[in-house]
């Protein structure tokens, strides 16, 4: 019995250890919303999709449940190990180093890439490379924007994050040569004087395609988009008022 009961507190140790506050959810909310709409035309129903450095599995419920087949890639056991049970047989979660991933090329439809504080300029562009590598229709990078106000004016927030200088991650995937390039941010006022506030208020939930708010994501699109175009049908029994669309066939745009 005292065996179990260690056993048992060990366990709620741990349990409470991994266990966010508010202001982390809430940040995590947004961060999850900004990702969703970043990738919100991504096609789904069949597609795989790769999550690299997945962390504790903070994105993979929500990839899931928006119809992506997921895995993911986590170097970090104890995260890993939180990962694998957050998602249970819904995902395979991959002990990987994100500049030598262990996949053949074009192995996935989609890919999700995390930056993290270890990618240093020395081996971000590794790590860039190996996410195309791997990738067939398009890549979508989220990561702490340096060159955010936010971050720009609070030195010490920069550092502690681990963040990037947009600018630079973009030029990196632009000599790529891989297709266009679209960019998402939030989190846009974080100021030193509202830092305790700063996580409620209620402008750091807004979208902006310029890369001002804290967190980003820079999306690469491999692949030409697919759109539907309607087709008009005219008629000489009666005139029409306008062009009327009747019928919408698939036309892919090069």
């Amino acid at each position: 019995m005292p065996k179990s009961r260690s056993c048992w507190e060990t366990q709620a140790t741990a349990m409470r250890s991994t266990r966010l506050n508010p202001d982390e959810l809430f940040i995590r909310r947004i961060q999850n919303a900004l990702l969703q709409s970043s990738i919100a035309d991504w096609r789904r129903r069949g597609k795989t999709l790769l999550d690299i450095n997945c962390g504790d599995g903070r994105f993979l419920k929500s990839l899931w449940h928006a119809g992506f087949d997921v895995s993911a890639t986590e170097l970090n056991f104890r995260l890993r190990t939180l990962a694998a049970q957050s998602m249970g047989r819904h995902a395979e979660i991959f002990a990987a180093q994100d500049n030598d991933l262990p996949f053949d090329n074009a192995s996935f439809d989609w890919v999700v890439l995390h930056l993290k504080a270890e990618n240093d300029s020395e081996i971000l562009e590794d790590v860039l490379n190996e996410a195309c590598r791997v990738a067939s229709l398009g890549l979508c990078l989220t990561f702490w924007n340096s060159a955010s106000p936010v971050c720009f004016l609070q030195k010490g927030l920069s550092a502690s994050l681990g963040s990037f200088n947009w600018w630079h991650v973009r030029r990196m995937l632009l000599r790529t040569d891989r297709g266009c390039l679209t960019t998402k941010s939030t989190l846009l006022f974080a100021f030193a004087p509202l830092r305790r506030f700063w996580p409620k208020l209620f402008f750091n939930t807004w979208k902006t395609r310029i890369p001002l708010g804290a967190w980003t994501t820079i999306r690469l699109d491999m692949s030409p988009k697919s759109t539907l175009t309607p087709l008009i049908l005219p008629t000489r029994f009666r005139k029409m008022t306008g062009l009327e669309p009747v019928l919408e066939c698939k036309a892919n745009h090069e």
